[in-house]
């Protein structure tokens, strides 16, 4: 995942670390994290770990035991922000467990059973393709278009803020400007662009900064692509 190793403090290879702590989670709870979700929650991981060796003091712990207690929770936190809640918990003793959705190929045979020469070569896809949907007279056309039409304007008003911030931050550069008042402006430019990122991709800040200032990079192809269409729509180039 990274370019070369990342060496903090007694951490001699801090990505290798991450993944055996993930490991360990995945053995104890192999349903949880798939591997196509493996690669993102590991640079999530080593995100968080070179965030956390910039409070850490030396002389208190070893580094080493000061993350592996600090990530534990952190991959929880990931966890539960990209796959939610499962399990909800009351005090008379009862509660409730949500089955988490299983990711299934649409070249699995549409009965369930065998291969695909055994189902007669109909798979799930040509299943979904010959489906009529939903009945036309529980659908509103209207609507529809109105909800798109909304997230069309949302994205452009998103666009259009942060050119215009851009543009009034190229516009400050000059020597009689307060350097305060363009730290400010380009701080705000930021802010917005991780805020951007991290809704777009499903990530946290955290890691979305890091993406950004090209720390770290997207684990899955998913979330590759995810990242360039935003940083194209802003007509932005991704860190080198």
């Amino acid at each position: 995942m990274l370019a070369g190793r990342l060496e903090l403090f007694d951490v001699e290879d801090v990505e290798a670390f991450c993944a055996r702590l993930l490991d360990r989670y995945q053995m104890a709870h192999p349903t949880v994290i798939g591997e196509s979700d493996r690669e993102d929650a590991l640079a999530h991981l080593v995100g968080v770990s070179w965030e956390l060796s910039l409070d850490f003091r030396p002389g208190e712990s070893s580094f080493s035991k000061y993350l592996f207690s600090r990530l534990n929770l952190r991959l929880i936190d990931w966890i539960r922000l990209r796959f939610g809640r499962t399990k909800w918990s009351w005090s008379d003793g009862s509660s409730y467990q949500r089955q988490r959705p299983t990711v299934v190929s649409l070249d699995t045979p549409a009965d369930g059973a065998g291969d695909g020469d055994d189902a007669g070569g109909y798979r799930l896809a040509d299943a979904l393709a010959g489906g009529g949907g939903d009945p036309a007279d529980d659908r509103d056309s209207a609507l529809r278009a109105w909800m798109l039409e909304g997230g069309d304007r949302q994205a452009a008003r998103d666009r259009a803020l942060v050119r215009d911030l851009a543009a009034r931050e190229a516009a400050r550069r000059s020597p009689r400007d307060e350097p305060a008042e363009r730290a400010r402006e380009a701080r705000r430019l930021r802010i917005l662009l991780v805020r951007r990122v991290a809704d777009e991709c499903a990530v946290t800040t955290q890691t979305a900064r890091l993406w950004l200032a090209g720390h770290t990079r997207p684990g899955s192809p998913e979330s590759r692509a995810r990242l360039e269409r935003v940083l194209a729509e802003l007509e932005l180039e991704p860190a080198a």
